[in-house]
């Protein structure tokens, strides 16, 4: 009998492990988990959907991946672009440092500045610089130059080649590109580090690092250009935070790397402060993107799009911003993402927005269809950030060339087409005479 018990007891566990095994539920995940590691968030089954909630999606309209938003590349050209004033000649090989160095074009000229430096060069001569400069030659010793913008003139005769300099310790010169003369000093014009200085028609906007600014703009009632010496500035204020400071508009959009908002930490979003410096009514404006994207790093207007601001984010985001509005204040009216590598810089060249990225690739976007379509795509830095692109507006008048010069961390100023005409010639053949 007690054999008999036994015998069933064994049949029922072996009954018993047999249905257990022949479960079709997979076994339990096993985690290593070290010790002091966090433990990881508990697996949840998935339920399926009810009918309601099935009803409910059906409602709502489908949406878009984002990699169906993403530009068209399928067309684009991959031939660089490449601008030469000399024909026949290889390609000017000029160095820009890459923590301190400041650039600024005119025409054929190009003056690169680093620390106590200066070099003048004319590429349509020779690629060896025409002049040089030293700090000291300008009255100051140990004097470090920060940035550089040309003077606007009403003399056709001096457009382009007026520049002025502003230093660290908050000087800023006058130079004349073509004789190398400095026609005019003005010391301590701030007492911080100058940190930017634009150009906007016949204005001048001086900014130093705290956000003080000083608005240079000539007299309404004759047609005297501004004087380094006898104009008296507006003084404004605006942020100390300069992560980013550009001039659109005649208003001062600004930036800050670490100023960042949202609603929950996974969509912060970056806080960008607008001023419009030619009214001294006017206090600033904190405005937010209408999505998440990365800090922003530049901003442009292209010219056949006047009434929006572009501006760049890391991640490969670009906002659209609309300048005319109900209330005065530009407004983020899309965000789209470009690419998978963060946008470094932005310009604005004939109709087309023209993007530098991380990866040493620039990229000309036609922005007039949806999605947008990539017309020219090249390997400008190979392997090194696109840290900014810079439109060369004198060139236009003064050697009928639309330039445009990317400046890399390979540490190299290149110059590029901005019509693209290789590209169109390559394209569109003249046909044989």
């Amino acid at each position: 009998m007690q054999n008999a018990v036994q015998n069933g007891n064994e049949a029922v566990t072996a009954s018993e492990r047999k249905a257990l095994g022949s479960s079709k539920l997979p076994p339990p995940p096993t985690r290593i988990i070290a010790l002091g590691d966090k433990l990881p968030p508990p697996r949840r089954p998935t339920t399926p959907p009810s009918s309601e909630e099935e009803s409910g999606e059906e409602d709502e309209p489908t949406k878009v991946p984002v990699v169906d938003l993403m530009p068209d590349t399928s067309t684009s050209s991959r031939r660089p672009p490449l601008l030469r004033f000399r024909d026949g000649f290889m390609d000017p090989h000029i160095h820009v440092h890459p923590h301190n160095g400041c650039v600024a074009l005119s025409g054929s000229h190009i003056v690169v500045a680093s620390s106590h430096h200066m070099k003048i060069y004319d590429v349509a001569i020779s690629e060896a610089p025409v002049f040089t400069l030293e700090t000291k030659e300008m009255g100051v010793k140990e004097s470090k130059i920060t940035c550089m913008e040309f003077r606007p003139t009403m003399s056709k005769a001096e457009r382009g080649y007026i520049l002025w300099i502003g230093t660290k310790e908050g000087h800023i010169y006058e130079l004349d590109i073509r004789t190398n003369h400095v026609r005019a000093s003005k010391y301590a014009a701030l007492l911080h580090p100058i940190t930017n200085i634009f150009r906007y028609g016949r204005s001048m906007v001086v900014l130093d690092e705290t956000g003080k600014a000083l608005i240079y703009s000539p007299d309404p009632a004759n047609q005297e250009d501004i004087s380094l010496l006898t104009t008296i500035p507006r003084v404004t204020r605006t942020t100390e935070k300069q992560d980013f400071v550009k001039l659109l508009d005649g208003k001062l959009w600004t930036a800050a790397r670490l100023e960042r908002q949202g609603s929950v930490p996974s969509q912060k979003l970056p806080v960008i402060r607008i001023f419009d410096v030619f009214n001294p009514a006017n206090t600033g404006r904190s405005l937010l993107p209408s999505e998440h994207v990365g800090p922003v790093t530049s901003a442009t207007v292209i010219p056949s799009h006047p009434g929006l601001v572009y501006m760049g984010h890391e991640e490969g985001y670009i906002s659209i911003w609309q300048l005319e509005t109900d209330d005065g204040h530009p407004l983020c009216v899309e965000v789209t993402k470009v690419s998978t590598s963060d946008i470094l810089s932005l310009e604005g060249v004939n109709d087309r927005l023209w993007a530098g990225s991380r990866n040493g690739m620039i990229s000309a976007y036609d922005v007039s269809q949806k999605p947008w379509l990539v017309t020219n795509c090249w390997n400008a830095h190979p392997g090194l950030p696109v840290m900014k692109l810079m439109i060369n507006h004198f060139a236009i008048v003064n050697t009928e060339r639309l330039c445009v010069a990317s400046i890399g961390r390979d540490e190299q100023l290149k110059l590029w087409d901005g019509l693209l005409g290789s590209d169109w010639v390559g394209r569109y053949p003249l046909p044989f005479m």
